[in-house]
């Protein structure tokens, strides 16, 4: 039977039981919470944690347009169908264009596209080999959009029309669209049109009336862009990308 220590007589420091830091440190960091109290466990489980602002990715939806049929799978008429029945999260829908081949693509629509009633990005220099503008003010505009949208001067309306704010239509060029007047009131026939909604919406990097090359003059019928009862819309702007 080991003798037990006297008492008033400390174990001396070369023991490892010898001081509580030692026996701490040598404790696995389990036990250490383990001997914490609620209110400390709480404190630590509440703390903020730093987070990169690139790991954190909106819950935006994005529709892509395969192919340059005006209805079906995969068109721009059907993206916009989709776009507009689909409820924002995080952010508007987009609408990106991969569209298969080498070169430009001509959408040729054969009616007016459904109105844009749901906020949406539209971008058009999302489809390969598209480039957006990268001159000043006083050069030439040397922006290369791949995705035309086309009323081949058949077809009665506008090539956009948005009732929903917050959206944004870059990259594409629109043309060859016809207005008609019926008692007296003209409707149609331009490149886009804004109305209602709840405004802030932009149009930048497009060639309106202009075919991708910017050459062949295609006017429509009415305005390049037509703004009706909406506010803090912006056409164009300074940096070379959004030169309209």
């Amino acid at each position: 039977m080991a003798a037990s220590e006297p008492l008033g007589v400390r174990p001396s420091r070369s023991s490892p039981r010898s001081h509580p830091q030692h026996r701490r440190r040598g404790r696995p960091a389990r036990a250490r919470r383990d001997e914490m109290g609620p209110a400390a466990r709480l404190r630590r489980a509440v703390e903020p944690v730093a987070e990169s602002l690139e790991d954190r990715q909106l819950l935006t939806t994005t529709f892509t347009v395969m192919t340059d049929a005006d209805t079906g799978a995969g068109s721009v008429r059907q993206a916009i169908i989709d776009a507009n029945k689909t409820a924002n999260v995080g952010g508007p829908d987009v609408i990106q264009f991969k569209l298969p081949g080498i070169g430009g693509h001509k959408i040729q629509l054969a009616s007016a596209l459904p109105d844009i009633t749901d906020p949406v990005v539209i971008d058009g220099y999302s489809q390969p080999g598209a480039m957006a503008n990268t001159n000043g003010p006083t050069q030439g505009n040397n922006a290369w959009p791949m995705v035309e949208l086309s009323g081949n001067h058949a077809v009665v309306g506008d090539g956009l029309a948005i009732t929903a704010g917050g959206s944004t239509v870059r990259g594409l060029a629109i043309d060859g669209f016809l207005s008609q007047t019926v008692g007296g009131v003209t409707t149609g026939g331009n490149g886009i049109r804004i109305s209602g909604g709840a405004g802030g919406n932009v149009v930048a990097g497009n060639f309106i009336g202009l075919t991708p090359t910017g050459g062949t003059n295609l006017n429509n019928a009415g305005n390049g862009v037509q703004i009706t009862a909406s506010s803090n819309d912006r056409i164009g702007g300074t940096p070379p990308p959004t030169r309209t």
